[in-house]
């Protein structure tokens, strides 16, 4: 099973992703990390978290959920700045979107950033 779907099935998730983590050893954030795919989940965390599931998520679940994330197509973002933090993204655009799709939003970049006379 996905940790994230994990999670979902779970009575009182936000208490439990904080009772991972400290089971773990890392940050709320890295669990999510792990759940999501946006990081490789080391093995010896992996068969924690295979633990305090009772191995309803396997390591190999983990690694699947790791490999589908990365498979994705990418895309671009127009995000904002706040010190060094990145904001959510305001505006987004995957590679493989049409060429209409890309025009409006790098006219839509151009209206954030005010450029005058819209040159693109």
């Amino acid at each position: 099973m996905n940790l994230a779907e994990w999670f979902k099935s779970q009575k009182n998730s936000n208490e439990v992703r904080k009772e991972i983590a400290e089971f773990i050893g890392r940050s709320e954030a890295a669990v999510m990390a792990y759940a999501y795919g946006y990081r490789r989940t080391p093995s010896d965390i992996a068969l924690k978290i295979s633990q305090f599931t009772n191995d309803e998520v396997s390591n190999e679940d983990l690694k699947e959920q790791y490999q589908i994330f990365n498979d994705r197509d990418g895309a671009f973002a127009l995000s904002s700045l706040k010190g060094r933090r990145v904001g959510k993204p305001i505006l987004s655009v995957c590679i493989n979107a049409s060429h209409d799709e890309k025009v409006n939003f790098l006219t839509a970049v151009a209206n954030e950033i005010a450029l005058e006379g819209g040159q693109l």
